[in-house]
C-alpha cells in the first residue's frame, strides 16, 4: 500500500526552502507503505504524535430514511459518475446516474448531506495536548481514506520532524523502528522532505492523504 498526499492548494509561489519531490507536481508527495511507517515512528519519537485509534465517524449509514441497499445503490452509482470533488462539494444530482435509478430530490438532498458529514469527519483536527505538547493523530496518515492534515497539524509534524533530526534518527535505530541497516542519509532525506512538505502545506491549506 502507498500513500498520495496532495494540498489542497497549489504552492505558487514555491515556499523559501522548499523542493518538491516532484518538480513538475509541487502539491503532491508519495509514500509508500515502509516510508509512512517510518514518519509516523519519527514524528512519534520526536513527541509529536499520538497513535490511537481515530475517533469514530458519526456520519449515520445507511443515512437517514434510505434503506442500507438503497443507499448502497446510489453510492456506488455517484462513486462510479462523479468525481471525489464532486462528491465532497455536494456538486450532483439525478442527471449524474441512471435515470432508471430515479433518485429523488430528498435522496439528493441526503446524500449531499451525508458526503458533506463525512468531510467535515476527515478535517476535523486530530491535534490534543500529551505531556504538555500539542501532538498529531497519526491515525491521519495511516490509512488512505481521505484524511485531511491541516495547517495547524501541518506545523506540528514539521516543527517535530525538525527540532533535532539527530536524537530523532538515533531514537529510530535504537526502536527498531527502522532495520539496522537502513542507510542514514537516505533516512535523513525521508524526514527532511516530509518535514519540508509539511511546513509548506501548513501555508496552502493543509493535504489530503489518499
Amino acid at each position: 500500500m502507498g500513500f498520495d498526499l496532495f494540498m489542497l492548494r497549489t504552492p505558487s509561489p514555491l515556499p523559501k526552502g522548499y523542493r518538491p519531490q516532484t518538480a513538475d507536481a509541487p502539491r503532491y508527495f508519495r509514500l509508500n507503505g515502509h516510508a509512512m511507517a517510518i514518519v509516523c515512528a519519527a514524528i512519534n519519537l520526536a513527541g509529536a504524535g499520538y497513535s490511537d485509534d481515530p475517533p469514530e465517524d458519526p456520519t449515520p449509514y445507511p443515512p437517514p430514511g434510505m434503506s442500507e441497499a438503497r443507499a448502497e445503490t446510489l453510492l456506488e452509482a455517484l462513486s462510479d459518475a462523479c468525481t471525489p470533488f464532486q462528491l465532497r462539494k455536494g456538486r450532483f444530482d439525478a442527471r449524474d446516474i441512471d435515470a432508471a435509478l430515479a433518485m429523488t430530490d430528498e435522496e439528493t438532498a441526503t446524500l449531499r448531506e451525508h458526503y458533506a458529514s463525512v468531510e467535515r469527519y476527515v478535517r476535523a483536527s486530530s491535534l490534543r495536548e500529551v505531556d504538555g505538547r500539542q501532538c498529531f493523530g497519526l491515525y491521519k496518515l495511516s490509512s488512505n481514506d481521505g484524511w485531511v492534515v491541516r495547517p495547524d497539524e501541518c506545523v506540528v509534524i514539521a516543527a517535530g520532524l525538525t527540532a533535532d533530526p539527530d536524537d530523532t534518527i538515533e531514537w529510530l535505530y535504537d526502536s527498531e523502528a527502522v532495520d539496522p541497516d537502513t542507510d542514514e542519509t537516505s533516512l535523513r532525506t525521508l524526514l527532511s522532505q516530509f518535514a519540508q512538505y509539511n511546513a509548506a502545506a501548513s501555508k496552502f491549506g493543509g493535504y489530503r492523504v489518499l
